[in-house]
């Protein structure tokens, strides 16, 4: 049981540093912010629906 138990901290801690590893590369690359990707997601959102939308239009014509 305590192996188990370790094994599984040891998993965390390998997860929740390699996603601060990937969030400081983002941060370095400049594609996200301190705060977090919330901005980076909604900008992607708002993107993909102007897509559409020009799609949609296109489609219409």
């Amino acid at each position: 049981m305590n192996k188990d138990l370790q094994r599984g901290i040891a998993k965390a801690r390998e997860e929740k540093t390699a996603h601060a590893r990937k969030l400081e590369e983002m941060r370095a690359e400049g594609t996200t912010t301190g705060d977090g990707d919330l901005a980076r997601n909604i900008a992607a959102e708002k993107k993909l629906k102007s897509k559409q939308a020009v799609r949609a239009a296109l489609k219409d014509k």
